[in-house]
C-alpha cells in the first residue's frame, strides 16, 4: 500500500512539472459578424509559470477578402495588434497571410487552465465574410520559411513554464467557410510592399445537375451530381444558418454521375448549407430542410 501511495505522489509530482502544451482555436459568429482567436492548454498554470512575454498567429484567408478591423484583446495587460500582411505569395497564390502580434509590459500572466478556452482577441473584417480563413499549420503550410518573402511566417506563444515556446499546435486545422463571401475582384491585384500582382482566376464550374432529396428531410439526404473534377476522397461541409461547421463527410467521387446518401439524422431542425471541398475551392451542393 505504501508503495503504491508512494508511486502515485511521483506521479502527481512528474505530471504537475510538464511542460503546459497549448493549441489555438479560430471561431467565427455569424450573427455578430465576428472572429475570434483563443487559446486551449493542456495544463494548468499557475506563476510564475504563467507568465507570458511573447506570441504571435497567423491566419490565411481566401485572398483580398480580408482586411482587419476593430480588434479587441480579451486577457488583462495584453495587447494583440495587427503585425503585417502577406498577399498571394508564389507558394500560396490563392491566399493571404495576416499575422498578429502580442504586446505586453515585460511579462504578464496568462490563465492557463487545462482544457478551457480562453479568448486572446476578437476581430471583425472590412467585407461580409472571408470565403475561407484558416490558422496556419506550423509544419505543413506551403508558404512555411524559407520562403519567396522572406518571411517567418508560423504561430507561438513564450512562456515561461514550457521554458520557451508552449504553442503545439491547433485545436482543429479545418477552415472556416463562408458561401456568402463578396467574390474577390476580378482584376489584376496591386502590388505594394512586400506584395506581389496577380490576377485572380475564375472559379470552374465542376458540378453539374445537382439534386439533393427529400427535402425536407427527417434522417438521410440523398445527393445526385455530374462532377467534372478531379476522382477522389472529398470533404463535403453542413453549415446550420449562423454559419457555424456541424457536420463534416468524406465522399469518394467518380468523374462523371454521383449518387450517395448522407446521415443527418443527429441534426436539430433548420436549415443547412452543403459545400463540397476540392483543393482550394468550396463548390456549393444546395440547402437542406432538417425536420425531426
Amino acid at each position: 500500500m505504501a508503495r503504491i501511495l508512494k508511486t502515485l505522489i511521483l506521479l502527481i509530482i512528474s505530471t504537475a512539472n510538464l511542460p503546459a502544451q497549448v493549441k489555438f482555436l479560430l471561431d467565427y459568429n455569424a450573427m455578430t459578424a465576428e472572429y475570434t482567436v483563443s487559446m486551449m492548454p493542456e495544463r494548468t498554470w499557475y506563476a510564475p509559470k504563467n507568465k507570458t512575454a511573447t506570441g504571435q498567429v497567423t491566419l490565411k484567408a481566401s485572398t483580398r477578402q480580408f482586411i482587419v478591423k476593430d480588434i479587441r484583446s480579451h486577457v488583462e495587460k495584453t495587447e494583440w495588434v495587427p503585425a503585417g500582411r502577406v498577399e498571394s505569395p508564389d507558394e500560396s497564390p490563392n491566399y493571404d497571410y495576416i499575422f498578429f502580434s502580442l504586446r505586453t509590459q515585460g511579462l504578464v500572466e496568462m490563465p492557463y487552465r487545462a482544457f478551457k478556452k480562453t479568448k486572446l482577441f476578437t476581430f471583425t473584417i472590412e467585407a461580409n465574410c472571408a470565403r475561407e480563413v484558416m490558422l496556419v499549420n506550423n509544419t505543413e503550410d506551403a508558404f512555411l520559411p524559407p520562403n519567396s518573402r522572406s518571411v517567418n511566417i508560423g504561430n507561438s506563444l513564450g512562456a515561461i513554464g514550457a521554458d520557451g515556446e508552449a504553442y503545439i499546435g491547433n485545436v482543429s486545422d479545418l477552415p472556416i467557410f463562408c458561401p456568402y463571401a463578396d467574390p474577390p475582384k476580378q482584376e489584376e491585384l496591386i502590388s505594394g510592399g512586400n506584395t506581389t500582382g496577380v490576377a485572380t482566376k475564375p472559379v470552374l464550374d465542376l458540378i453539374d445537375k445537382k439534386l439533393l432529396y427529400p427535402n425536407p428531410t427527417i434522417n438521410e439526404v440523398n445527393v445526385q451530381f455530374t462532377w467534372k473534377g478531379t476522382k477522389g476522397q472529398k470533404d463535403i461541409l453542413a453549415y446550420n444558418e449562423v454559419g457555424e461547421l456541424v457536420r463534416l463527410f468524406q465522399q469518394d467521387l467518380a468523374q462523371g454521375s454521383n449518387n450517395f446518401t448522407l446521415d443527418v439524422s443527429k441534426l436539430g431542425n433548420g436549415i443547412y448549407d452543403f459545400l463540397l471541398v476540392d483543393k482550394e475551392e468550396q463548390l456549393s451542393l444546395g440547402k437542406v430542410i432538417k425536420v425531426e
